[in-house]
């Protein structure tokens, strides 16, 4: 059972940017989408995370998706990007110091993220890294469905994947030199430099 919504005011999507995969799908259709999916069925109680599940969906009950320690995030999402103009626009509104004009692709995903966020002091930051530990166990090896538990989307079950599941951090203090990312995977999680004009990164919003 689910609930699905669609935004019609969903970006356009970019061509050069977005593209269009064989069965007609496109790589940035689950940004124009919120649902919220009951994922083991007449099964209780619904837990956020354990028995209930979302995507893109916020502002529904307690918008406490994600607890670590006292901190409290929404649920996961991609933000749009934004241009390097309206970057520069919006930058003090924003909290930014900084807008990359170097962008690849023409967007701004670290500056969509914060433009979201309301500051960068609202994404994820160092001392929210201890939510990451709790998904392996002493040895290193995931736990599973651990990621689900904690309100995250679980990592590619394939065990030889390079990839993970990678959310935008607070960079404001290089943020010159681009942005970080924190990545987690079957086999650990690690905190990476990133291009701020890269795509299908995730963010967590603190509430």
């Amino acid at each position: 059972r689910f609930i699905l919504s669609y935004n019609k005011n969903c970006n356009e999507l970019d061509p050069q940017i977005f593209t269009w995969n064989n069965d007609g799908t496109n790589n940035n259709a689950m940004n124009c989408i919120a649902a919220i999916i009951d994922i083991d069925g007449n099964k209780a109680p619904n837990r956020v995370g354990k028995d209930i599940s979302f995507i893109n969906a916020t502002g529904i009950g307690d918008n406490c998706i994600i607890k670590i320690g006292d901190a409290c995030f929404g649920a996961m999402f991609q933000a749009d990007g934004v241009s390097y103009e309206e970057c520069m626009e919006h930058k003090d509104e924003w909290g930014l110091s900084y807008c990359d004009s170097a962008l690849g692709n023409g967007y701004d995903y670290y500056a969509g993220a914060v433009k979201a966020c309301g500051g960068e002091n609202n994404l994820l930051s160092e001392s929210d890294f201890g939510l990451f530990d709790k998904l392996y166990d002493s040895s290193g090896k995931y736990i599973e469905n651990s990621a689900s538990d904690f309100g995250l989307i679980e990592p590619p079950f394939d065990e030889s994947a390079v990839y993970g599941i990678e959310l935008w951090i607070d960079s404001s203090d290089f943020r010159e030199k681009g942005a970080s990312m924190i990545e987690y995977t079957r086999h650990g999680w690690n905190v990476l430099w990133a291009f701020p004009d890269t795509y299908g990164i995730y963010t967590l919003c603190r509430m």
